[in-house]
């Protein structure tokens, strides 16, 4: 069981230089959007804190290590112990290369080249990345259905199920999760731009939704004027 299995939501651990701190500030807000929870040493030691105790206790409870590899990196006193750590663990490791390619215990990953500059494409593209990973998949789609069906805005939601429906396939769970959503929220029922990507969950997942719930969302959609 992964160590984050219970919270619902998975941890992530971002070692770098402190030459980066930006750099990791904007990587754990982009990716605090779709759940995660994500260490950041920097921000989240207080200053009277036993701060390397707390590194280590971060290292060990982490389920994604994800090292932000630029040329400060290497030459930080501490990244080459906690990226030791983390292969000890055997966790799961996505480098993200900036300006070095992945070196010492991890030359063997994959890197995910990333620009300094944080975006909004770039960060889905990490998540999906990381939801490539068997171990962290079935999470990583929990996360991302409760992001969809919290969308404050049709935009909002258009965007959030255009992305959910690419991680897929989803346990029967998960889909009666997202038609329960579906068939409740109005921002989601009521989206227009979102009806062809859940029209195209149910034509694949319509043994697993039930008629009932598939029933209650189309009712939602039509009693909208859709």
């Amino acid at each position: 069981m992964l160590a984050s299995e219970t919270l619902g939501r998975l941890r992530v651990f971002l070692s770098h230089s402190h030459h980066d701190a930006r750099i990791a500030r904007d990587l754990r807000a982009a990716l605090s959007q779709y759940r995660f929870r994500v260490f950041v040493a920097h921000e989240d030691i207080r200053p009277s804190a036993e701060w390397q105790q707390t590194i280590l206790k971060e290292l060990r409870r982490c389920d994604i290590f994800i090292p932000i590899l630029t040329t400060h990196f290497r030459s930080s006193f501490w990244t080459d112990q906690e990226t030791g750590i983390a292969v000890d663990r055997e966790v799961i490791i996505l480098p993200l290369k900036i300006d070095i390619d992945p070196y010492g215990f991890i030359a063997k990953y994959q890197a995910f080249k990333l620009r300094k500059s944080i975006s909004e494409e770039s960060s889905w593209s990490i998540v999906k990345a990381l939801a490539g990973h068997p171990a962290v998949a079935s999470g990583i789609r929990d996360q991302v259905i409760h992001v969809a069906m919290d969308s404050n805005t049709f935009d909002e939601a258009a965007a959030n199920v255009k992305r959910l429906v690419t991680l897929g396939p989803f346990s029967t769970t998960q889909v009666r999760t997202i038609f329960r959503g579906a068939a409740d929220k109005r921002n989601i029922y009521g989206c227009f731009k979102a009806r062809p990507y859940l029209e195209e969950l149910i034509a694949g997942n319509q043994s697993k939704i039930g008629h009932e719930l598939v029933a209650a969302y189309r009712e939602s959609v039509r009693s909208w004027g859709g």
